[in-house]
């Protein structure tokens, strides 16, 4: 599929292409992007989680920028099917929402141990 990543580590690669990967999440509704598309990006975003757990500035960035980023998305299309209620947005799909839950679980499970030694 069109979103298969390599996976580097390194806080500069981090910072400038998981950003990339976050614009495609807010695309549907400007773009022909389906489910399955969105479901690639999520996975992908878990990968680069994954590795980012042993390095703190790559699992920081996702913990102050990526998880809320992913809730702030989330949110907006919830308040956009309140406002809409003909049509459900693509990233409140179940399989989607369920996609996002590994990511932010990498994240999680791993910063709890590193907030305690700071």
């Amino acid at each position: 599929t069109l979103f298969r990543s390599a996976v580097s580590t390194h806080p500069s690669i981090v910072t400038k292409t998981v950003p990339i990967l976050l614009r495609y999440l807010h695309l549907p509704q400007k773009a022909e992007l389906n489910d399955g598309d969105m479901v690639s990006v999520c996975q992908s975003l878990h990968r680069v989680a994954l590795q980012c757990q042993e390095d703190a500035e790559s699992l920081r960035y996702f913990h102050e920028t990526v998880v809320p980023r992913l809730l702030v998305l989330t949110l907006q299309a919830s308040m956009q099917a309140k406002n809409v209620k003909s049509m459900v947005p693509l990233l409140l799909e179940e399989n989607i929402l369920s996609a996002m839950v590994p990511v932010i679980s990498a994240v999680s499970s791993r910063l709890i141990p590193e907030i305690g030694r700071a």
